[in-house]
C-alpha cells in the first residue's frame, strides 16, 4: 500500500520485510524508517496534518508514528489479524480499521486508544 500526506510533500510505502518507509517527495532518500517488532506491514495512512503516520501491521495492530519524532505515541489492538483497511477521519480525531479475518469494521479515538463503534460486514440479511 501507499499513501500521499495530505499536502502531497510526503510518500508512505507499506513493505513486507521492512515495516513503513517515508520520503520527502523532493528527495530520493528515506527519511524515516517504522518498524516496531513485526516488520510486515499492511496499511499506511497519514493524519490530515502530516504529522502523523498510521500503521497498520500484519498482526492486527495498529501504531500511530510521530514522524518528526520518529516514536511511537500510541499502540492500537484493533482486531486479530491481519488490517485490510485504514483510514483517517476527515477532523483527524478517528481511524477506520477493517480485517477480512473478523469482518468488522472498527472505529477508534486514536488519542485515548478507546473504540468508538463496530460494524459488522456480514451483511447477509440486509435488503
Amino acid at each position: 500500500k501507499l499513501a500521499f500526506s495530505e499536502d502531497g510533500a510526503m510518500l508512505a510505502a507499506a513493505t513486507i520485510s521492512d515495516g513503513a518507509v517515508v520520503w520527502r517527495m523532493d528527495s530520493e532518500q528515506p527519511i524515516r524508517l517504522f518498524i516496531e517488532g513485526h516488520p510486515q506491514v499492511d496499511e499506511v495512512v497519514f493524519s490530515k496534518d502530516g504529522k502523523y503516520l498510521f500503521v497498520g501491521y500484519h498482526n492486527g495492530r495498529v501504531y500511530v508514528w510521530d514522524i518528526e519524532q520518529n516514536e511511537v505515541v500510541r499502540k492500537l489492538v484493533c482486531h486479530g489479524d491481519q488490517i485490510t483497511g485504514l483510514l483517517v477521519t476527515d477532523d483527524g480525531s478517528r481511524i477506520v480499521t477493517c480485517s477480512a479475518s473478523d469482518s468488522r469494521l472498527r472505529v477508534w479515538d486514536w488519542q485515548t486508544g478507546q473504540k468508538c463503534a463496530e460494524f459488522d460486514l456480514g451483511l447477509n440479511g440486509i435488503s
